[in-house]
């Protein structure tokens, strides 16, 4: 295993459990880290406590799964699976991943399974995913085009060469 391949595929790992060790704290703690989030944003943006606070969390969400589908996508990558194919299977585990997540908040004191925070979720996961892949293709494109006008080049170089024999 190569070490860009071995990163990222630890990245994803740290990044899903990380995900995980989120939902594991209790609804006190979860809203004490938000309230602190909101305090600061409070400054910024004149809004309600209780708007700002739904914000904060919705975005959490939503930037979590963002991340993880980033990671998930460059992992596949760097492991030469980023085709077509494997395209519905990192879309499947970033979606699995946050029902798990959801799931394991229904065992949390104070804290509760959500559908609508497994659609954020999974539109983090898509967003993160259409980005990667166009990011991805405009490179391949790129390398492809450099190598093309590398290819027509030494053809052309060639030539002159040819002709002072």
């Amino acid at each position: 295993m190569k070490k860009k391949q071995l990163f990222f595929l630890l990245a994803t790992i740290v990044w899903g459990l990380f995900i995980w060790m989120q939902s594991t704290k209790t609804g006190t703690d979860s809203g004490h880290m938000s309230d602190q989030i909101v305090s600061v944003l409070q400054i910024f943006f004149p809004l309600s406590k209780d708007l700002l606070s739904f914000l904060v969390r919705k975005a959490a969400h939503f930037t979590e799964y963002f991340i993880f589908s980033a990671l998930l996508c460059l992992t596949a990558h760097s492991f030469h699976r980023l085709l077509p194919r494997f395209d519905g299977s990192i879309l499947f585990i970033g979606t699995l991943w946050a029902v798990l997540d959801e799931w394991i908040q229904t065992f949390i004191p104070g804290r509760a399974g959500c559908v609508q925070d497994v659609l954020i979720d999974t539109a983090g996961v898509c967003l993160a995913f259409f980005i990667i892949r166009l990011i991805l293709s405009y490179i391949a494109k790129q390398k492809e085009r450099k190598s093309t006008l590398c290819s027509v080049s030494s053809a052309i170089c060639e030539k002159p060469s040819q002709n002072l024999k």
